[in-house]
């Protein structure tokens, strides 16, 4: 059976606006997640990985911009689609979605989890 689509990153093109002008940081990324999987981003320092992260859920600092492409997050039990890069990152769509269907865990992996519980379902 095939898994539920859940994620799509679809040329995705995060850019740093620094005076007047915009600066490539993410060119072009696709990917996709399907329910009951993992997805790893792995690459260089300064690749890329969090800036990418952090955009999921519309957490960016003020100077990073999407600029182009999709992130389709897509509803469960029939709630429809949403491209969370056009959305309000301060506005009740992604708030519904923030720590309930999509959750981060930061860099410092002690600070996230606990010993006392297992991670999964």
């Amino acid at each position: 059976m095939e898994k539920e689509l859940l994620l799509q990153v679809k040329n995705l093109q995060i850019s740093w606006l620094l005076d007047k002008a915009l600066i490539p940081i993410v060119c072009g990324l696709d990917f996709s997640l399907k329910s009951g999987k993992v997805l790893a981003l792995v690459g260089e320092s300064g690749c890329g990985k969090s800036v990418t992260s952090l955009s999921l859920l519309r957490l960016l600092a003020k100077e990073l911009k999407i600029v182009g492409g999709e992130i389709l997050f897509y509803g469960q039990n029939g709630e429809e689609t949403l491209d969370m890069a056009k959305i309000n990152p301060r506005g009740k769509d992604i708030q519904k979605i923030r720590g309930g269907a999509v959750s981060m865990i930061f860099q410092e992996p002690m600070s996230s989890f606990s010993p006392l519980y297992t991670i999964g379902y």
